[in-house]
């Protein structure tokens, strides 16, 4: 391809410009130019991420979110399949193939229907019979779906009718609100093996297209007569479209990219400087999730009017570098800011979990599907407010879940939403702020000079049994220039060691390195905790009362942690605001709470190891148990930091079982009859005298009998939320019944001489037609390999209702035998203490009975249950219509190079097959010879 070659000879000298750019701004990590070509310039060089189910490297730009972006803008497209009783056997496959690629090629900002035509004419789902879907990942996917179970094609085609139907269904929704139209292109797609002349068809055109507002694209599959070809090319340009020929299914992959070069025009013609934003993808070179600023390129040949599409500039900026910007240590735990798009979707939230895999498609996120305000309607009211291009603020009750990685617990909080639109862009962002971090402590700087060289020794120990730490904050830019010179996704935190280096020598006012109301602010944490902990806290103490650690977290990001174990090299999360020995104590912000302690453990999640099992007593180690308290200001209004300490688990079962003993004369000790267990507030098992492996699970794994009992009681709660980010396992039939498999004769031993002489044609053959097939295999076949799948999962989270629960009951093991039980909570804490009499023993025995609280897969909704999202269309289009007048041509492969790839294969084919016989009749003739 000269002009592919010539384009990255030419393209050389952008590198001396993404250089330049780079230097000023390394925040700029990737910049990079993709051509019409499908050749792409990137600045810095990188190995692209290979998708390790394919063999071979599929990245094409011009099928990347941010090329399509940038050269077309939205449009309603209508897919008119052919299905008559000619388009059998290769035609048939090489139209649902077209289609589904065309889906691929749509963006979020399009809608789009499928129809299938012969002497009647139905849409591809009947449920969407009047309107056009949203092009989002899941309802392209389930169009793709519905292609693969079409049955064959039968009887004949009646244009005229699929037609009349195309037209009435664009033009209907285009008059609807921006939930049903995009408002802007409108384009009929029509696939056939030819057409036949006939006046109606014109009629139908002339009528329904009269003012050519639709663009028809047409696409020939197949060998077509003349005349039938000519038919189809003449329909497209009548209209402004264009026209192409797909004889196989190698003309897929690349042909179906055409038809934007088409709509790229009157872009290109307009002189605009039309610069986009993508929606939220996942980046192929492995940078993670990001957004994309790009632009297309225009060329004007010789002075001419006509604008050619060259290709497309862009610059990505990645998610990490917006969510930098925001001052998470201002907004305190549980507060948070986000951004979403025109469509209502996502750009960043820090509930968003960065996809995995190779995404051809963005995320589809919706901003009520993780704010969770308690009344769904207030979540409706701030995605319009902020749609609508509005700034304001509003109140909200909400329930946040955490920790990040598993939403395993929750708080309800009265949280303050603020929002603005982002100029020139189409976003909008947000912050959640809520109501018990409204009051912010800051250090005084007129008195620094009382706390700041305190506060400077604090942040370095030479003591073995310390761990200081500050929070991932940027306190101050003491990056090296190397440093700075990192792409914007790698960003550099200083450490506490970073921090003492830096300002150890430095007695003068700080510099413009550093925030000075942050770095005072932990200063000043920094040089009470150091005072507090010299004079109360000694490795000795903790010994001598069975403590492993203690701990002190500042919400001004100062953490000391003082280790009864030298080689302790367990670190608390710097992010304090996802560190759970942080956040578990501060979800218990009502004043009532503020003298509780907090006992958190690792929670497990999955189901517990010999569930089933006669139980066996050992002494495993299950880790420790954190018990935090949190500080607050003399008013309460203020939370100062948690102080806290960790303990083993066998000290805590040795509590467990002198409470019982004094509070209810019960014995909890490993030989009693009698199961004794501490639940925290969520029903996970904090200590018990079973064996200590149960540590960490849901009480329920063990005692679905009595949590059942619980919540019909009203003891117990369960909050359901739906987790739409979720990921399920897809199975797939790995096994192989080819008798390639699964026989080894004789023959296989002989005809390895052949293998060896036929190994090079047959790998060239080979490529050649993996070349031509592998499209087809890929897109319309299975993979045999088993891979997560994006799903909806339900997440129950248990709550106790009453922190103040003293009761009694019984649940029923048989008909003659009930089990009773005494739950009561432990005062000042999250705990519960159960105790279940064991009474019920033989043939009443309470048979084990598990209700546990794990995500449950929920069934996926098809498109036509999908609920309509309120969104606003883009303000800028750039309309295509017949009016648009330029020459008409066919814009097809190059048939020669198809023709003598054929005539290649089919050499090496025929080459192979006369070495076979030959050898065969060899070897027939040896055997023979030596039978005889």
């Amino acid at each position: 391809n000269k002009l592919l070659v010539n384009q990255v000879i030419w393209s050389k000298r952008l590198d001396a410009i993404f250089q330049e750019q780079y230097d000023s701004n390394p925040q700029f990590s990737w910049q990079y130019v993709g051509f019409t070509t499908g050749a792409t310039r990137q600045y810095p060089g990188s190995h692209l991420v290979k998708d390790s189910n394919r063999k071979i490297d599929l990245y094409d730009c011009r099928r990347r979110l941010w090329y399509n972006q940038a050269i077309n803008s939205p449009k309603d497209v209508v897919i008119l399949m052919d299905m008559s009783g000619s388009m059998t056997g290769a035609h048939f496959k090489i139209s649902k193939l077209i289609v589904q690629s065309l889906l691929d090629t749509l963006q979020q900002d399009d809608f789009f229907n499928v129809l299938y035509f012969n002497q009647a004419t139905g849409f591809l789902i009947d449920c969407l019979n009047d309107t056009l879907a949203q092009a989002t990942s899941y309802n392209k996917n389930q169009f793709k779906q519905a292609v693969t179970r079409l049955q064959s094609p039968k009887s004949v085609a009646n244009f005229p009718t699929a037609l009349k139907k195309a037209f009435r269904l664009i033009n209907k929704v285009s008059t609807h609100r921006a939930t049903s139209s995009s408002s802007c292109n409108k384009v009929i797609m029509l696939i056939s093996d030819g057409i036949d002349f006939d006046e109606h068809t014109h009629e139908i055109l002339d009528d329904e297209n009269a003012e050519k507002e639709v663009v028809i694209f047409s696409y020939i599959v197949g060998q077509s007569t003349d005349e039938g070809r000519a038919e189809m090319k003449d329909i497209a340009c009548q209209s402004g479209g264009e026209h192409y020929d797909f004889p196989t299914v190698g003309n897929v992959l690349d042909g179906v990219l055409k038809y934007q070069k088409r709509l790229s025009q009157p872009l290109g013609q307009s002189l605009d400087d039309h610069v986009i934003f993508t929606p939220l993808y996942l980046d192929g070179s492995g940078l993670g999730m990001m957004t994309t600023i790009s632009t297309a390129v225009f060329s004007n040949k010789n002075g001419s009017d006509t604008r050619e599409l060259i290709g497309v500039a862009g610059m990505d900026i990645v998610v990490s570098l917006l969510q930098q910007q925001y001052p998470v240590q201002k907004m305190g735990v549980f507060g948070h800011a986000f951004a979403i798009n025109n469509n209502g979707l996502f750009l960043m939230h820090p509930k968003f979990k960065d996809q995995s895999g190779y995404l051809p498609d963005p995320a589809t996120v919706y901003l009520d599907e993780v704010e969770f305000t308690t009344n769904p309607s207030k979540g409706i009211e701030l995605k319009r407010a902020m749609i609508n291009n509005e700034t304001g603020c509003m109140s909200a009750e909400a329930d946040w879940l955490f920790p990040k990685h598993s939403s395993q617990r929750v708080v309800r909080l009265n949280n303050t939403y603020c929002y603005r639109p982002m100029e020139k862009t189409p976003f909008f962002a947000g912050v959640s702020m809520p109501q018990q971090n409204a009051i912010q402590m800051v250090a005084d700087k007129t008195k620094a000079h009382l706390f700041r060289r305190s506060g400077i020794n604090a942040l370095h120990s030479d003591d073995p049994n310390v761990i200081i730490e500050v929070a991932e904050w940027s306190f101050c830019d003491i990056r090296t220039e190397g440093e700075k010179k990192q792409p914007a996704s790698i960003k550099y935190y200083p450490t506490a060691e970073d921090l003492y280096q830096y300002l150890k020598n430095n007695d003068e006012d700080l510099d413009e390195k550093c925030d000075e109301e942050m770095l005072l602010t932990l200063l000043l944490s920094a040089s009470v905790v150091a005072n507090f902990t010299r004079d109360h806290w000694s490795v000795e103490e903790l010994t001598h009362n069975n403590i492993t650690d203690a701990y002190i977290i500042t919400s001004s990001g100062f953490t000391y942690i003082l280790s009864t174990d030298v080689n302790n090299t367990k670190r608390l999360d710097r992010d304090i605001f996802e560190e759970i020995r942080f956040t578990h104590p501060a979800s218990f912000y009502q004043k009532e709470f503020h003298n509780q302690l907090t006992f958190s453990v690792d929670i497990k999640s999955g189901k517990p190891q010999n569930l089933h099992d006669k139980e066996v007593f050992n002494d495993e180690e299950i880790g420790n148990i954190a018990i935090g308290k949190s500080v607050y200001t003399g008013d309460e209004n203020t939370m100062l930091g948690v102080v806290g300490m960790s303990v083993r688990v066998d000290f805590m079962n040795r509590i467990m079982h002198e409470a019982a003993q004094n509070i209810t004369d019960s014995d909890c000790s490993k030989n009693s009859s009698q199961k004794c267990y501490l639940i925290d507030e969520n029903g996970y098992i904090v200590a018990t005298n079973r064996p200590v492996n149960r540590v960490g699970y849901f009480l329920g794994w063990y005692e679905g009998q009595l949590i059942e009992d619980m919540e019909k009681r009203e003891i117990l709660e369960v909050r359901e939320y739906n987790d739409t980010q979720a990921e399920c396992p897809q199975q797939s039939d790995t096994s192989s019944s080819s008798p390639a498999n699964i026989l080894k004769t004789f023959y296989y031993t002989v005809f390895q001489l052949v293998y060896n002489v036929l190994a090079h044609t047959l790998a060239i053959t080979w490529w050649m037609l993996t070349s031509l097939l592998t499209v087809s295999m890929n897109a319309i076949g299975v993979s045999a390999a088993s891979r997560n799948v994006s799903c909806t999962k339900t997440i129950e989270i248990y709550l106790l209702k009453n922190r103040s629960i003293d009761t009694e009951g019984a649940f029923n093991c048989s008909s003659n035998c009930s089990q009773k039980y005494i739950i009561q909570s432990i005062p000042d804490t999250n705990l519960a203490q159960v105790i279940i009499n064991n009474n019920c023993r033989g043939a009443d025995e309470c048979p084990l009975f598990s209700k546990n609280n794990e995500p449950k897969r929920t069934r996926d909704l098809t498109v036509c249950e999908q609920p309509l999202r309120y969104r606003r269309a883009l303000s800028v289009c750039y309309k295509l219509t017949g009016e648009d007048k330029r020459a008409c041509f066919d814009v097809n492969e190059n048939k020669e190079s198809n023709i003598i790839i054929y005539l290649i294969v089919f050499i090496s084919i025929c080459f192979a097959i006369i070495i076979a016989i030959s050898f065969n009749m060899y070897f027939r003739k040896y055997f023979h010879g030596r039978c005889m």
